[in-house]
């Protein structure tokens, strides 16, 4: 299977995985697993980086403060 192919599979999974209850997550990462051949950790942190922000905007820093509830 082409790495290509591995990305498509864990891409369409990715939005599934994060929706999922613990016992769901765990059958997803389990049908990863055989489709793919990866081990369970590989998988699981490539779905995590497949939400994650990339490029320049994943490099801006926030203020701590910034993003509390004002009442």
């Amino acid at each position: 299977m082409t790495l290509s192919a591995r990305r498509e599979i864990t891409k369409k999974e990715t939005a599934e995985y994060f929706w999922a209850s613990k016992k769901g997550r765990g059958e997803i990462l389990d049908r990863l697993v055989a489709a793919v051949g990866w081990s369970r950790a590989n998988v699981r942190r490539r779905l995590h980086n497949a939400l994650t922000r990339s490029g320049p905007g994943a490099a801006v820093k926030r203020a701590p403060g910034r993003w509390r509830l004002r009442r």
